[in-house]
Protein backbone atom coordinates (compact mmCIF):
# COMPACT_ATOMS: atom_id res chain seq x y z
CA UNK A 1 0.00 0.00 0.00
CA UNK A 2 2.88 2.39 0.76
CA UNK A 3 4.38 2.24 -2.74
CA UNK A 4 1.09 3.06 -4.57
CA UNK A 5 0.48 5.99 -2.19
CA UNK A 6 4.00 7.34 -2.81
CA UNK A 7 3.49 6.94 -6.57
CA UNK A 8 0.19 8.84 -6.30
CA UNK A 9 1.98 11.78 -4.72
CA UNK A 10 4.80 11.57 -7.26
CA UNK A 11 2.28 11.46 -10.13
CA UNK A 12 0.49 14.48 -8.66
CA UNK A 13 3.78 16.37 -8.32
CA UNK A 14 4.71 15.50 -11.91
CA UNK A 15 1.31 16.67 -13.12
CA UNK A 16 1.45 19.99 -11.30
CA UNK A 17 5.08 20.76 -12.20
CA UNK A 18 4.63 19.74 -15.84
CA UNK A 19 1.42 21.75 -16.08
CA UNK A 20 3.09 24.83 -14.66
CA UNK A 21 6.05 24.69 -17.07
CA UNK A 22 3.75 23.66 -19.94
CA UNK A 23 1.56 26.78 -19.62
CA UNK A 24 4.60 29.04 -19.15
CA UNK A 25 6.21 27.66 -22.31
CA UNK A 26 3.02 27.93 -24.37
CA UNK A 27 2.48 31.51 -23.15
CA UNK A 28 6.07 32.48 -24.04
CA UNK A 29 5.70 30.96 -27.54
CA UNK A 30 2.47 32.91 -28.09
CA UNK A 31 3.99 36.21 -26.99
CA UNK A 32 7.26 35.69 -28.86
CA UNK A 33 5.56 34.71 -32.12
CA UNK A 34 2.61 37.11 -32.00
CA UNK A 35 0.17 34.21 -32.42
CA UNK A 36 -2.98 34.67 -30.25
CA UNK A 37 -2.98 32.55 -27.10
CA UNK A 38 -6.32 31.03 -28.11
CA UNK A 39 -4.68 29.67 -31.28
CA UNK A 40 -1.70 28.33 -29.35
CA UNK A 41 -4.15 26.68 -26.97
CA UNK A 42 -6.25 25.19 -29.75
CA UNK A 43 -3.21 23.78 -31.57
CA UNK A 44 0.01 23.07 -29.64
CA UNK A 45 -1.61 22.74 -26.21
CA UNK A 46 -4.64 20.72 -27.31
CA UNK A 47 -2.53 18.31 -29.40
CA UNK A 48 -0.28 17.69 -26.41
CA UNK A 49 -3.07 17.18 -23.87
CA UNK A 50 -5.01 14.87 -26.22
CA UNK A 51 -2.18 12.30 -26.28
CA UNK A 52 -3.81 10.11 -23.54
CA UNK A 53 -7.14 9.90 -25.40
CA UNK A 54 -5.31 9.07 -28.63
CA UNK A 55 -3.26 6.31 -27.00
CA UNK A 56 -6.18 4.79 -25.08
CA UNK A 57 -8.52 4.75 -28.09
CA UNK A 58 -6.10 3.49 -30.75
CA UNK A 59 -4.57 0.81 -28.49
CA UNK A 60 -8.04 -0.36 -27.44
CA UNK A 61 -9.29 -0.64 -31.03
CA UNK A 62 -6.13 -2.34 -32.29
CA UNK A 63 -6.50 -4.84 -29.42
CA UNK A 64 -10.05 -5.68 -30.48
CA UNK A 65 -11.93 -3.49 -27.98
CA UNK A 66 -13.64 -1.49 -30.71
CA UNK A 67 -16.40 -0.09 -28.50
CA UNK A 68 -13.88 1.84 -26.40
CA UNK A 69 -12.85 3.95 -29.42
CA UNK A 70 -15.96 6.08 -29.60
CA UNK A 71 -16.62 5.80 -25.87
CA UNK A 72 -13.34 7.40 -24.91
CA UNK A 73 -13.71 10.16 -27.52
CA UNK A 74 -17.28 11.14 -26.64
CA UNK A 75 -16.71 10.71 -22.91
CA UNK A 76 -13.68 12.97 -23.02
CA UNK A 77 -15.61 15.78 -24.71
CA UNK A 78 -18.23 15.61 -21.94
CA UNK A 79 -15.60 15.73 -19.19
CA UNK A 80 -13.58 18.43 -20.96
CA UNK A 81 -16.59 20.71 -21.41
CA UNK A 82 -18.78 19.91 -18.40
CA UNK A 83 -16.02 19.82 -15.83
CA UNK A 84 -12.75 21.32 -17.05
CA UNK A 85 -13.99 24.24 -19.17
CA UNK A 86 -16.90 24.90 -16.78
CA UNK A 87 -14.41 25.45 -13.93
CA UNK A 88 -12.38 27.76 -16.18
CA UNK A 89 -15.43 29.86 -17.11
CA UNK A 90 -16.55 30.11 -13.48
CA UNK A 91 -13.08 31.25 -12.39
CA UNK A 92 -12.14 33.47 -15.34
CA UNK A 93 -15.18 34.58 -17.29
CA UNK A 94 -14.14 37.03 -19.99
CA UNK A 95 -13.55 37.81 -23.64
CA UNK A 96 -11.83 35.70 -26.29
CA UNK A 97 -8.65 37.15 -27.80
CA UNK A 98 -9.37 35.73 -31.29
CA UNK A 99 -13.13 35.97 -31.81
CA UNK A 100 -13.19 34.94 -35.49
CA UNK A 101 -11.16 31.81 -34.83
CA UNK A 102 -13.38 30.90 -31.86
CA UNK A 103 -16.52 31.07 -34.04
CA UNK A 104 -14.91 28.94 -36.76
CA UNK A 105 -13.78 26.30 -34.23
CA UNK A 106 -17.31 26.29 -32.83
CA UNK A 107 -18.75 25.59 -36.28
CA UNK A 108 -16.26 22.74 -36.69
CA UNK A 109 -17.42 21.21 -33.40
CA UNK A 110 -21.10 21.52 -34.32
CA UNK A 111 -20.35 20.06 -37.73
CA UNK A 112 -18.56 17.06 -36.20
CA UNK A 113 -21.40 16.40 -33.75
CA UNK A 114 -24.04 16.70 -36.47
CA UNK A 115 -22.21 14.37 -38.84
CA UNK A 116 -21.57 11.82 -36.11
CA UNK A 117 -25.22 11.80 -35.05
CA UNK A 118 -26.58 11.58 -38.61
CA UNK A 119 -24.15 8.81 -39.53
CA UNK A 120 -24.96 6.65 -36.48
CA UNK A 121 -28.51 7.26 -35.24
CA UNK A 122 -30.06 4.84 -37.77
CA UNK A 123 -27.70 1.85 -37.99
CA UNK A 124 -25.47 2.59 -34.95
CA UNK A 125 -22.39 2.12 -37.10
CA UNK A 126 -19.61 4.38 -38.37
CA UNK A 127 -18.26 3.26 -41.75
CA UNK A 128 -14.85 4.14 -43.13
CA UNK A 129 -16.51 6.56 -45.57
CA UNK A 130 -18.33 8.24 -42.67
CA UNK A 131 -15.02 8.49 -40.82
CA UNK A 132 -13.31 9.98 -43.88
CA UNK A 133 -15.96 12.73 -44.09
CA UNK A 134 -15.53 13.54 -40.39
CA UNK A 135 -11.74 13.42 -40.81
CA UNK A 136 -12.06 16.10 -43.52
CA UNK A 137 -13.02 18.54 -40.74
CA UNK A 138 -9.73 17.69 -39.01
CA UNK A 139 -7.80 18.34 -42.23
CA UNK A 140 -9.50 21.73 -42.58
CA UNK A 141 -8.72 22.38 -38.90
CA UNK A 142 -5.01 21.81 -39.61
CA UNK A 143 -5.05 23.83 -42.84
CA UNK A 144 -6.82 26.83 -41.31
CA UNK A 145 -4.68 26.92 -38.17
CA UNK A 146 -1.45 26.67 -40.15
CA UNK A 147 -2.41 29.61 -42.40
CA UNK A 148 -3.80 31.61 -39.49
CA UNK A 149 -0.65 31.13 -37.40
CA UNK A 150 1.55 31.97 -40.40
CA UNK A 151 -0.44 35.15 -41.09
CA UNK A 152 -0.45 36.32 -37.46
CA UNK A 153 3.26 35.64 -37.09
CA UNK A 154 4.08 37.52 -40.32
CA UNK A 155 2.06 40.60 -39.32
CA UNK A 156 3.68 40.52 -35.88
CA UNK A 157 7.19 40.53 -37.43
CA UNK A 158 6.28 43.52 -39.59
CA UNK A 159 5.40 45.70 -36.61
CA UNK A 160 7.73 48.64 -35.92
CA UNK A 161 8.23 47.61 -32.31
CA UNK A 162 9.08 44.01 -33.25
CA UNK A 163 12.17 42.64 -31.54
CA UNK A 164 13.46 39.35 -33.02
CA UNK A 165 13.54 36.53 -30.52
CA UNK A 166 16.42 34.15 -30.04
CA UNK A 167 15.80 31.10 -32.27
CA UNK A 168 17.61 28.83 -29.81
CA UNK A 169 15.36 30.08 -27.03
CA UNK A 170 12.27 29.33 -29.17
CA UNK A 171 13.59 25.85 -29.86
CA UNK A 172 14.23 25.30 -26.15
CA UNK A 173 10.68 26.39 -25.30
CA UNK A 174 9.20 24.04 -27.89
CA UNK A 175 11.30 21.15 -26.56
CA UNK A 176 10.26 22.01 -23.01
CA UNK A 177 6.63 22.02 -24.15
CA UNK A 178 7.03 18.52 -25.60
CA UNK A 179 8.80 17.23 -22.48
CA UNK A 180 6.11 18.69 -20.23
CA UNK A 181 3.42 17.10 -22.41
CA UNK A 182 4.95 13.69 -21.73
CA UNK A 183 5.23 14.65 -18.06
CA UNK A 184 1.48 15.31 -18.01
CA UNK A 185 0.78 11.92 -19.60
CA UNK A 186 3.11 9.98 -17.28
CA UNK A 187 1.88 11.86 -14.21
CA UNK A 188 -1.76 11.17 -15.04
CA UNK A 189 -1.07 7.46 -15.57
CA UNK A 190 0.81 7.15 -12.26
CA UNK A 191 -2.01 8.93 -10.45
CA UNK A 192 -4.85 6.95 -12.06
CA UNK A 193 -3.23 3.49 -11.93
CA UNK A 194 -2.12 3.73 -8.32
CA UNK A 195 -5.30 5.45 -7.14
CA UNK A 196 -7.19 2.51 -8.66
CA UNK A 197 -5.00 0.05 -6.71
CA UNK A 198 -5.64 1.93 -3.45
CA UNK A 199 -9.38 2.14 -4.16
CA UNK A 200 -9.57 -1.62 -4.77
CA UNK A 201 -7.73 -2.27 -1.49
CA UNK A 202 -10.38 -0.17 0.27
CA UNK A 203 -13.08 -2.32 -1.40
CA UNK A 204 -14.55 0.54 -3.42
CA UNK A 205 -16.89 -0.94 -6.11
CA UNK A 206 -15.30 -1.26 -9.57
CA UNK A 207 -18.15 0.76 -11.13
CA UNK A 208 -17.40 3.73 -8.90
CA UNK A 209 -13.67 3.43 -9.64
CA UNK A 210 -14.35 3.43 -13.37
CA UNK A 211 -16.75 6.33 -13.19
CA UNK A 212 -14.47 8.55 -11.11
CA UNK A 213 -10.75 7.71 -11.24
CA UNK A 214 -10.61 6.04 -14.66
CA UNK A 215 -13.10 8.44 -16.25
CA UNK A 216 -11.07 11.45 -15.23
CA UNK A 217 -7.78 9.81 -16.16
CA UNK A 218 -7.57 10.76 -19.84
CA UNK A 219 -8.79 14.30 -19.08
CA UNK A 220 -6.22 14.95 -16.35
CA UNK A 221 -3.77 16.73 -18.71
CA UNK A 222 -6.55 19.11 -19.83
CA UNK A 223 -7.68 19.60 -16.22
CA UNK A 224 -4.13 20.25 -14.98
CA UNK A 225 -3.41 22.68 -17.82
CA UNK A 226 -6.70 24.48 -17.23
CA UNK A 227 -6.18 24.82 -13.47
CA UNK A 228 -2.67 26.13 -14.12
CA UNK A 229 -4.05 28.58 -16.71
CA UNK A 230 -6.63 29.77 -14.18
CA UNK A 231 -3.88 30.31 -11.64
CA UNK A 232 -1.87 32.32 -14.17
CA UNK A 233 -5.03 34.08 -15.52
CA UNK A 234 -4.38 32.75 -19.03
CA UNK A 235 -8.06 32.32 -19.92
CA UNK A 236 -7.71 32.19 -23.71
CA UNK A 237 -5.11 29.43 -23.42
CA UNK A 238 -7.52 27.32 -21.36
CA UNK A 239 -10.44 27.91 -23.72
CA UNK A 240 -8.35 27.10 -26.78
CA UNK A 241 -7.07 23.92 -25.13
CA UNK A 242 -10.56 22.53 -24.49
CA UNK A 243 -12.02 23.61 -27.84
CA UNK A 244 -9.07 22.08 -29.67
CA UNK A 245 -9.11 18.88 -27.60
CA UNK A 246 -12.83 18.33 -28.31
CA UNK A 247 -12.33 18.87 -32.04
CA UNK A 248 -9.42 16.41 -32.04
CA UNK A 249 -11.41 13.81 -30.07
CA UNK A 250 -14.23 13.85 -32.61
CA UNK A 251 -12.47 14.55 -35.91
CA UNK A 252 -9.09 12.85 -35.44
CA UNK A 253 -9.34 10.10 -32.80
CA UNK A 254 -12.70 8.65 -33.83
CA UNK A 255 -11.84 8.45 -37.56
CA UNK A 256 -8.44 6.90 -36.73
CA UNK A 257 -10.18 4.27 -34.61
CA UNK A 258 -12.53 3.56 -37.52
CA UNK A 259 -9.65 3.25 -39.98
CA UNK A 260 -7.80 0.87 -37.62
CA UNK A 261 -10.89 -1.30 -37.13
CA UNK A 262 -11.35 -3.90 -39.87
CA UNK A 263 -15.04 -3.34 -40.57
CA UNK A 264 -15.75 0.13 -39.19
CA UNK A 265 -16.73 1.31 -35.73
CA UNK A 266 -19.78 -0.23 -34.08
CA UNK A 267 -21.49 2.24 -31.75
CA UNK A 268 -21.69 -0.10 -28.79
CA UNK A 269 -20.42 2.32 -26.18
CA UNK A 270 -18.53 1.16 -23.18
CA UNK A 271 -17.62 4.70 -22.30
CA UNK A 272 -15.67 3.90 -19.19
CA UNK A 273 -13.76 0.71 -18.43
CA UNK A 274 -15.83 -1.57 -16.19
CA UNK A 275 -19.08 0.27 -17.03
CA UNK A 276 -21.30 -1.02 -19.82
CA UNK A 277 -23.65 1.32 -21.65
CA UNK A 278 -26.47 0.34 -23.96
CA UNK A 279 -26.16 1.15 -27.65
CA UNK A 280 -29.16 3.48 -27.47
CA UNK A 281 -27.59 5.48 -24.65
CA UNK A 282 -24.62 6.37 -26.83
CA UNK A 283 -26.68 8.04 -29.52
CA UNK A 284 -29.59 9.33 -27.46
CA UNK A 285 -27.87 10.41 -24.22
CA UNK A 286 -24.08 10.78 -24.45
CA UNK A 287 -23.96 12.59 -27.79
CA UNK A 288 -26.85 14.97 -26.94
CA UNK A 289 -25.24 15.81 -23.57
CA UNK A 290 -21.95 16.60 -25.30
CA UNK A 291 -23.79 18.65 -27.94
CA UNK A 292 -25.73 20.56 -25.25
CA UNK A 293 -22.52 21.47 -23.43
CA UNK A 294 -21.00 22.71 -26.69
CA UNK A 295 -24.18 24.71 -27.36
CA UNK A 296 -23.82 26.42 -23.97
CA UNK A 297 -20.19 27.22 -24.72
CA UNK A 298 -20.88 28.75 -28.13
CA UNK A 299 -24.36 30.24 -28.57
CA UNK A 300 -24.66 32.51 -25.49
CA UNK A 301 -21.07 33.64 -26.06
CA UNK A 302 -21.88 34.54 -29.66
CA UNK A 303 -24.59 36.99 -28.51
CA UNK A 304 -22.83 38.21 -25.35
CA UNK A 305 -19.39 38.56 -27.02
CA UNK A 306 -17.90 37.16 -23.81
CA UNK A 307 -18.22 34.29 -21.35
CA UNK A 308 -20.38 34.71 -18.26
CA UNK A 309 -20.08 32.78 -15.02
CA UNK A 310 -23.64 31.45 -15.30
CA UNK A 311 -22.57 29.43 -18.37
CA UNK A 312 -19.93 27.60 -16.35
CA UNK A 313 -22.35 26.97 -13.47
CA UNK A 314 -25.02 25.51 -15.80
CA UNK A 315 -22.45 23.35 -17.60
CA UNK A 316 -21.12 22.01 -14.30
CA UNK A 317 -24.67 21.20 -13.14
CA UNK A 318 -25.31 19.30 -16.38
CA UNK A 319 -22.11 17.33 -15.90
CA UNK A 320 -22.99 16.46 -12.28
CA UNK A 321 -26.50 15.42 -13.40
CA UNK A 322 -25.03 13.26 -16.17
CA UNK A 323 -22.60 11.50 -13.82
CA UNK A 324 -25.39 11.00 -11.25
CA UNK A 325 -27.54 9.44 -13.98
CA UNK A 326 -24.74 7.00 -14.85
CA UNK A 327 -24.32 6.01 -11.22
CA UNK A 328 -28.05 5.41 -10.75
CA UNK A 329 -28.23 3.30 -13.90
CA UNK A 330 -25.27 1.02 -13.27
Amino acid sequence: MLIPILLIFFGLFLLLKSGDLFVDSATWIAEASGIPKFIIGVTLVSFATTIPELLVSTVAVSSGHVSLGIGNAVGSTICNSGLVLALSIIALAGRVDDWRSFILKSLMLFGAFTMLFLFTYNDLFLTKLDALLIFSIFLFFIYYNYNHMKSKSASFRNREDYVPHDKNQMLNKVLLLIICAFGLVIGSRLLVDNATIVAIDFHIPPQIIGLTIVALGTSLPELTTTLTSIKKKEYSMSLGNIMGANILNLTMIMPLCTFISKNGLAIDLQQLPMISHSIAQTVWIDLPVSFLLTFLIVVPTFFQKRFKKWQGVVMLLIYVTYVTFLIMNM
